[in-house]
């Protein structure tokens, strides 16, 4: 899908009104990308392979070797003190559970939670699991 196509898909969008709203923010709630959201992952990836926008469709930065959460979180300021990531902080204090995981991780990983939350402005990625392991062992007994 060109740059064209995605803009046209978004002025559809924007005119069909309320009740595509909420089909979008009931789309975002279930991890989808938004039109927005996919224009600026496509122009970043056209500036780092010198190419064209109008080159550059959809599928080429879905199979890319980077992966789609490399291009949509690319140039994002995910510092630790930056505007963003105290949007971030504000955001997962009220999710016990996101918040306990965010704790237990490394600086990387924590960056990487970030740019999970930047790109779908959502906790919806943190699953919680619970898994029970039973060892059962048995002594032999020497005689």
């Amino acid at each position: 899908m060109a740059v064209s196509q995605l803009v046209a898909e978004q002025d559809a969008q924007a005119s069909q009104g309320a009740v595509r709203r909420e089909a979008a923010s009931e789309s975002a709630s279930q991890g989808a990308i938004h039109i927005d959201s996919k224009l600026w992952a496509m122009k970043k990836f056209a500036e780092s392979r010198n190419m064209a926008e109008s080159e550059v469709d959809w599928e080429m930065v879905r199979t890319s070797t980077e992966g789609v959460q490399f291009w949509l979180a690319k140039d994002i300021d995910l510092r630790a003190r930056s505007a963003l990531s105290q949007k971030f902080a504000r955001a997962i204090a009220h999710d016990d559970v996101a918040n306990a995981m965010y704790k237990d991780l490394s600086q990387d990983l924590q960056r990487q939670f970030r740019a999970s939350w930047a790109i779908s402005r959502t906790l919806s990625f943190v699953r919680e699991s619970r898994k029970i392991t039973s060892r059962h062992t048995q002594k032999d007994a020497d005689i």
